[in-house]
């Protein structure tokens, strides 16, 4: 659950479309896109960064959304708040340790920086002059947030793995997501994180390969408009696919993926 899935497979569709989406419903230009954005991030990045020890990854899980400190030991918030204000404590901060992440989880806020600036980078130089609006993105939303409704009023426990039985499927990995980011971005703040004064400085880079990354398909396109298919590069999917690892895990996207291809090659 925490590697790089190379012989995961499985039949339930849970598995293949609980994180990617349906890959039924997925064009084939976007597949290709998932799975090189995907390639590239579990099976290059990351195992360079881990065997290069980038920001000490060899005190760390390969892939984990927990947040660490200095020895490898998990987080320990409570040492950081002021216990009446919850605000963070400078000084116990400084004292403590800064926080780490797996470089699965790092590369997740870079690549999503990426995502960030190549997808206003990609529409601006593909579709500029042309602006959607989607009555679907409404309806999708309304549905979501009634289903996520019900399922919080309905289910004892929901989310607390403390009190869930043992194997239950209720423990919302995408939360434990959002409570550790909220540590990094709530409590301890983005500057003390992705600044000179954090660990990771060196992701802030992803914006600027964000940016730039769009540029040679678009230059491409341009040089050869007769190949359409250079269109269908779109780096905001390839980036954004691979900024999610946590909470998604490798054998999710590997089976998600290996029926997205088998779709493709069916159209």
């Amino acid at each position: 659950m925490n590697s790089l899935g190379i012989s995961s497979f499985g039949l339930d569709w849970n598995t293949v479309a609980g994180f990617l989406g349906s890959p039924l419903a997925i064009p084939g230009f976007a597949i290709i896109n998932l799975l090189i954005g995907f390639v590239l991030d579990i099976y290059v990045v990351i195992p360079v960064a881990n065997w290069s020890n980038l920001y000490d990854a060899k005190k760390f899980p390969l892939i984990s959304s927990h947040t660490f400190d200095s020895t490898g030991a998990i987080y320990n918030v409570t040492r950081i708040l002021n216990p009446i204000t919850f605000e963070i404590d400078l000084n116990s901060y400084n004292n403590y340790s800064k926080i780490y992440l797996s470089n699965a989880f790092v590369f997740e806020y870079g690549l999503g920086f990426a995502t960030l600036i190549a997808t206003i980078s990609h529409v601006a130089l593909f579709h500029g002059e042309m602006i959607l609006q989607l009555v679907g993105t409404v309806v999708a939303s309304s549905v979501h947030f009634a289903t996520a409704w019900w399922l919080l009023t309905s289910i004892e426990n929901i989310c607390d793995e403390a009190l869930l039985p043992k194997g239950s499927p209720w423990t919302c990995p995408g939360d434990d997501v959002f409570y550790n980011a909220s540590i990094i971005w709530g409590v301890v703040g983005p500057k003390r994180m992705f600044s000179k004064d954090g660990v990771y400085p060196g992701m802030n880079w992803f914006f600027l390969n964000g940016l730039l990354a769009p540029l040679p398909a678009w230059l491409l396109s341009r040089k050869f408009p007769n190949h359409k298919w250079i269109q269908l590069i779109n780096f905001p999917i390839i980036t954004a696919c691979a900024s999610n690892i946590p909470p998604f895990r490798s054998e999710l996207y590997y089976m998600g993926n290996c029926w997205n291809l088998l779709q493709f090659l069916c159209l």
